[in-house]
């Protein structure tokens, strides 16, 4: 017998503030957290627009300095995530496992080419000697392990004692979105009474970099906070961030038991690839248009509701002609008129594409919208596009009664997750 599924902790660290409440709070009142990043990762850079986390401190999080030292920045975020998410359920760490979405191991490569470049000789080639005595000399000695994305794993399972599961994905943009839907139905089918579920990605050269020659990015470099224009006439590219987000899912009766809070309920989840390779993302409208209306059919099939049943589309949003484009008519295919009566926004106008953690990141403000029932706005909406013609709660939050969302996240190239979330009764 499926068993029901509820949300009973969470943690958050995003652009827009350190922790859950900061982070909410600029989001309703509509304030970017997207600017210039810090030189140390732009400098010489063609690109230097981004969500990035400010005044990040691990050891408010995480006791053991020896700890701190042997993670990477991701791992960082992820355990102050699961340190905030575990003390909200108040659950016992070691009756959980962790299911994670994760990126940003770009930053162990760049480990490798600051010890290969201080190997180069006069030609430009390595010289093999100079790479032994100095280049290697730069490589911490657990260097290697930095570059699986399981350590983030490893580290929080041991820094909280989790002994359950330990499962892992790695696409580029619905991996977190991923994770939440697959921890649910381990705890549907009774594999395990709870896990901590989410994602986590960072900025970095190499990130940045790659977006920026894929041609994904919006060109514009004045006022950062009003580059990311989801929906918006004069939108024009995509602008990345960082965020670690994770959830506490919850088996009822076992939340019950132990007397937790319950902030929602998960009631559906589907997740697909359709069209994989028809890069880039700006000439790929009919694919994201069916892949967005696979994910949500899906998502409200399994949740058993109608299209009208939703209050709230939290849209997927990424400020891409083409792909905001097909999010919109994939609504309408599968809204049908109610489609123009149901209000749609973009998280990202705000925090910018979080990658691996754009899902969980986003289930956490859908979950608040539920209970706060509060719409966050899409900001920089200024100029309409025909061709967005939907209701996308335009520069201001508003006040509206929600007991359902739909939760979008959509991948560049060709991954397509939704999810429902549940007002608890």
């Amino acid at each position: 017998m499926d068993r029901r599924v509820v949300v009973t902790g969470l943690g958050l660290i995003s652009p827009l503030g350190n922790n859950l409440k900061e982070s909410w709070q600029s989001l309703i009142q509509g304030k970017s957290g997207i600017r210039r990043v810090r030189s140390s990762i732009s400098e010489n850079l063609p690109y230097s627009i981004a969500g990035e986390i400010k005044d990040f401190d691990p050891a408010q999080f995480i006791p053991k300095r020896k700890s701190i030292k042997l993670m990477n920045r991701g791992s960082q975020l992820v355990a102050a995530a699961a340190n905030m998410a575990l003390a909200d359920s108040g659950i016992n760490p070691s009756e959980t496992g962790l299911v994670l979405g994760i990126g940003g191991t770009q930053y162990a490569i760049e480990d490798a080419v600051t010890a290969i470049y201080a190997s180069l000789s006069e030609d430009m080639t390595v010289d093999h000697q100079r790479f032994g005595r100095e280049g290697l000399q730069s490589l911490n000695p657990i260097w290697p392990f930095t570059l699986l994305p399981n350590m983030a794993l490893c580290h929080v399972s041991i820094l909280y004692h989790i002994q359950g599961p330990n499962v892992i994905f790695s696409s580029i943009a619905s991996a977190g979105a991923q994770a939440i839907g697959e921890a649910m139905k381990k705890v549907r089918e009774g594999e395990i009474p709870a896990l901590l579920a989410g994602g986590c990605d960072t900025i970095n050269p190499i990130c940045l970099t790659s977006f920026f020659l894929k041609d994904l990015l919006s060109p514009s470099s004045d006022h950062p906070e009003a580059i990311c224009r989801p929906f918006d006439l004069k939108r024009d590219g995509v602008i990345l961030g960082e965020g670690a987000a994770l959830l506490v899912i919850e088996e009822l009766n076992h939340a019950r038991k132990r007397g937790a809070k319950i902030y929602a309920e998960i009631t559906g989840y589907t997740s697909c690839v359709y069209g994989l390779g028809e890069m880039p993302c700006r000439e790929s409208l009919a694919r994201d248009m069916n892949g967005a209306e696979i994910a949500m059919r899906g998502a409200l099939k399994q949740a058993g509701i109608a299209p009208e049943g939703v209050d709230y589309i939290n849209a997927d949003g990424r400020s891409c002609e083409i792909s905001d484009w097909a999010e919109t008519e994939a609504i309408k295919k599968v809204f049908g008129e109610y489609a123009y009566t149901v209000p749609v926004s973009s998280n990202k106008s705000m925090t910018g594409h979080l990658l691996c953690a754009s899902g969980p990141v986003e289930a956490i403000f859908s979950i608040m919208s539920i209970n706060e029932n509060i719409i966050p706005p899409t900001i920089n909406y200024d100029y309409p596009d025909p061709r967005c013609d939907l209701d996308y709660v335009p520069n201001e939050a508003r006040e509206k009664k929600i007991d359902t969302v739909l939760s979008n996240t959509f991948g560049p190239e060709g991954d397509y997750t939704s999810l429902i979330i549940k007002k608890f009764s």
